[in-house]
């Protein structure tokens, strides 16, 4: 048993060290994950006008309970004053591109925020489309998913 940990471990790390290698070497996998990381911060700090220059004008959100969210809504709720945001951070992350214009990342969403006296902490699954359109990345889609 033993063993089998070890070489789980071993597995893992590689595996690791092989997505920071392509994360490294391939300029579109660092192109789309600071795009990513320009969506997250946006929303943390309440910027429209950031999120809303990265939207795709098609913009949607699928939610955890399956409703969905188009652009004008999702821009509306980050800019809701009730909520207070403390963390909105991702991990996991691994990301897929295709034909140089269209990019899956998928990864875990750590959320924590308080609405209404209301302190929400939550993971989530996330599955986010990203295009390139005029030679930008723009979030497209997502969809969240809550861990069982």
């Amino acid at each position: 048993m033993k063993h089998l940990i070890v070489a789980f471990a071993a597995l893992l790390f590689i595996a690791l060290a092989g997505v920071q290698i392509r994360a490294a070497t391939d300029p579109l996998v660092t192109q789309v994950s600071r795009a990513n990381d320009i969506v997250q911060l946006a929303t943390l700090q309440h910027d429209r006008k950031t999120m809303d220059a990265m939207l795709a004008p098609d913009f949607v959100l699928i939610l955890s309970h399956g409703a969905i969210e188009n652009r004008a809504a999702w821009l509306d709720d980050i800019t809701d004053p009730t909520a207070h945001m403390e963390v909105n951070q991702t991990s996991n992350i691994s990301i897929h591109h295709y034909n140089d214009d269209t990019a899956l990342v998928i990864g875990v969403l750590h959320l924590r925020y308080r609405q209404n006296s209301k302190l929400t902490d939550v993971r989530m699954r996330f599955l986010d489309v990203w295009v390139k359109q005029n030679n930008q990345w723009k979030w497209a889609s997502s969809q969240v998913a809550h861990f069982p």
